[in-house]
């Protein structure tokens, strides 16, 4: 079950939510009194995954925009490489523009995972890729961010 809906929101209600470690937000206005805390970052492997699943199961809308520039960028600018950075920094300059109330934040920590999974997606794609804590991760626990993707992109956050 997803942490929205534990907080009495429904996910389709949601246009974008927030997720950032360490700190309680309020997902909009029209909630009011609803708040939703992330899983600390932490300093470990498991607590990272766990991040992540949190932000897929909670947030994938956010991912989903991120792809979308990503695309976008590849059509305006054909045959140019790309980072993860130049992407962020677009949704997040976009997601600034938004109506007032409507809190958005993205995580760096997530700027490696959305990179992979996008590549996965587009294995063709220009993205660069720099080294990150995901390097480390065994089969098993990468396998563990693809399944908390799919399902979310499914939409069955299983």
């Amino acid at each position: 079950m997803s942490h929205f809906l534990k907080a009495g929101l429904e996910q389709d209600e949601l246009e974008f939510t927030t997720f950032t470690s360490k700190k309680t937000v309020k997902p909009k206005l029209n909630y009011p009194g609803k708040e939703i805390t992330a899983p600390k970052w932490g300093k470990t492997i498991p607590e990272h995954i766990n991040y992540v699943v949190w932000a897929f199961t909670t947030s994938y809308p956010a991912y989903a925009r991120w792809r979308d520039y990503a695309n976008d960028y590849q059509l305006r600018n054909p045959g140019h490489g790309f980072g993860s950075t130049l992407i962020t920094e677009v949704l997040r300059y976009h997601s600034s523009k938004r109506i007032e109330g409507d809190i958005f934040k993205i995580n760096n920590n997530l700027r490696p995972v959305y990179a992979r999974i996008y590549l996965l997606e587009y294995p063709n794609a220009p993205l660069e890729i720099r080294k990150s804590w995901l390097n480390v991760l065994s089969k098993a626990e990468w396998q563990t961010i693809i399944n908390a993707w799919e399902a979310a992109k499914d939409g069955t956050n299983a």
